[in-house]
C-alpha cells in the first residue's frame, strides 16, 4: 500500500477497527433478539424476522464499509463515488421491482442487503492498494462472520434464537475485538 504509514491509512484502519468493534456485537444481539424486538410492535410483525435479520445484515456491512466512502472522497475520485451509488441504487431497485410482487418488504430488505454487500466489495477492491495492509482481508472475514450468523438465525426457529443469543451475543464481542484484530495488538 501506498500510504501505508500516512495518516490517511491510521484514519483508515482505527476507523474500520472501531466499527467492527461496535457494529459486529450490536448488529448479533438484534439478529438474535429479532422475535423480542418485533413482538414489541405486535403480533402483524411476528413474520418479520427475516426482513429485520437482512436489514440488519445490510446496515452492519454499511458501517464497516462506511469508511471507504470518506477515503474515495478524500481520495477526490467523486465520479467513482458517484458510480458507486448509482449502482448501489439499481441493485436495489431491480430486486424491489423484481421480488416485490411474490415477496414484499423481503425484497426490500434482500435489495438493500446486495446493494450494500456489493457497494462495499467494489470500493475495497477499488481502494484496494491505498489501504493498510489487511484491512480488506478483515472487512471480508467480518463480512463472512456477518454471513453465518445472519444464515443461523434465519434458519433457527423463533423459539431457539434466543437461547442461541445467550451465547452468541458474548461470544461476538470478543470475536469482533479478534476481528478487528486488537486481540494480537494485546498480546504484543
Amino acid at each position: 500500500s501506498s500510504e501505508c504509514g500516512s495518516g490517511f491509512a491510521k484514519v483508515m484502519e482505527y476507523t474500520q477497527r472501531l466499527s467492527i468493534i461496535v457494529i459486529l456485537p450490536v448488529a448479533t444481539a438484534i439478529m438474535f433478539c429479532v422475535d423480542l424486538i418485533l413482538s414489541l410492535y405486535g403480533p402483524g410483525f411476528q413474520k418479520g424476522a427475516p426482513v429485520l435479520v437482512n436489514i440488519v445484515l445490510g446496515v452492519a456491512v454499511a458501517g464497516i464499509g462506511g469508511v471507504m466512502g470518506a477515503a474515495i472522497t478524500a481520495k477526490g475520485k467523486m465520479w467513482f463515488g458517484v458510480l458507486l451509488n448509482l449502482t448501489w441504487g439499481v441493485v436495489l431497485l431491480s430486486v424491489v421491482a423484481v421480488g416485490a410482487k411474490a415477496y414484499g418488504a423481503k425484497a426490500f430488505a434482500i435489495g438493500f442487503m446486495l446493494a450494500y454487500i456489493i457497494l462495499t466489495t467494489w470500493s475495497f477492491i477499488y481502494l484496494r492498494k491505498d489501504l493498510p495492509r489487511g484491512m480488506t482481508a478483515r472487512t471480508f472475514r467480518v463480512g463472512g462472520v456477518l454471513a453465518g450468523l445472519t444464515a443461523l438465525c434465519l434458519i433457527s426457529g423463533p423459539s431457539v434464537r434466543p437461547l442461541i443469543a445467550i451465547v452468541i451475543v458474548p461470544a461476538s464481542v470478543w470475536l469482533a475485538w479478534r476481528l478487528a484484530g486488537l486481540a494480537n495488538e494485546a498480546d504484543d
